[in-house]
């Protein structure tokens, strides 16, 4: 089918303009997990799969029988706190322009403060952690493949509804956005960058990324990344968090692998304890932090080295 998107793909990085979408309508569900996959084309024909859910955790690969050429994955689970996306090309089909996975989980946290202590705090400091490995491949001299993980927490303290949805394009009202207008507390990402030089030179935007990389000849890029943050919460306020991850390839045999790899955690609540408008939000532990991840030291392990290939 063919279509046009309201965005423009810039980077590996999706700028929504929502100034023609049709009117945005509240979500009655306080968390939730959204998937947006999609596969583009030369002939400017776009597979969409796009769906959000209420179970605890999603796995999920877009339906590839339709002739497109490309592996697309997200998975997300609140109940550990891991999102994780990939989107692969292949060369089997030349009219592949790109492939991207965006998965995004919602949820709502309270804080009480330790009450062994002899005069309750205002406010809690706490601190959290995200996490992110995987490889990044780029055979596109004009394009790039990118991974980017993003954690927002937000005040909604009072409102009956803190997630909003819209549709994109009017002619197709499955392709969503989900967002919240509610104002940011604290936020932490991580993003990467394997591309056209001519893109790192030019884009402002890349000033954000934590690692771009110029490279086009399809070698790949392995990173690791830690990073800590921390806010100030208050017992007698609700806030909303959202962890997002998402993969663009571009080009033939492209790829951007994080499937199993963005994890949060609270690395520090102070005594504090915390529950989740879900009930399900970090009720599972996830693996052992690395050496490097408990001492608090954020690195990119980075490794160039040529694809082999059958």
């Amino acid at each position: 089918m063919n279509k046009t998107v309201n965005g423009v793909l810039c980077a590996g990085v999706l700028f929504l303009s929502l100034a023609a979408s049709v009117e945005a309508v509240p979500i009655t569900e306080q968390s939730l997990i959204h998937v947006r996959q999609a596969e583009t084309t030369f002939s400017s024909a776009f597979l969409l799969d796009n769906f959000t859910t209420t179970d605890s955790s999603v796995s999920h690969a877009l339906d590839t029988t339709s002739g497109f050429d490309s592996a697309i994955q997200g998975r997300a689970s609140l109940i550990t706190g891991e999102t994780g996306t990939s989107a692969i090309t292949s060369t089997n089909d030349p009219n592949i322009r790109a492939a991207s996975s965006v998965v995004t989980l919602f949820d709502t946290l309270t804080f009480t403060p330790d009450t062994s202590l002899p005069i309750l705090p205002a406010a809690i400091p706490i601190a959290y952690g995200l996490g992110f490995d995987g490889s990044l491949a780029n055979t596109n001299p004009f394009g790039a493949s990118t991974a980017s993980t993003i954690v927002t927490l937000y005040d909604i303290t009072g409102l009956t509804t803190w997630l909003t949805q819209t549709v994109l394009d009017p002619a197709y009202p499955t392709d969503v956005y989900i967002f919240s207008d509610a104002p940011v507390v604290s936020t932490l990402g991580i993003n990467l960058f394997v591309g056209a030089q001519s893109i790192i030179d030019s884009s402002p935007i890349l000033n954000d990324f934590d690692q771009a990389i110029g490279n086009t000849d399809g070698s790949v890029f392995d990173f690791n990344l830690n990073k800590t943050e921390t806010f100030l919460a208050d017992p007698s306020k609700t806030y909303g968090i959202s962890i997002q991850t998402s993969s663009v390839a571009s080009g033939l045999d492209s790829f951007s692998d994080f499937i199993n790899t963005s994890a949060f955690n609270f690395t520090n609540l102070n005594g504090a304890t915390f529950a989740s408008g879900s009930g399900t939000f970090l009720t599972a532990a996830v693996s052992e932090p690395s050496v490097l991840a408990l001492l608090g030291i954020g690195m990119i392990g980075l490794m160039a080295h040529r694809r082999s290939r059958s």
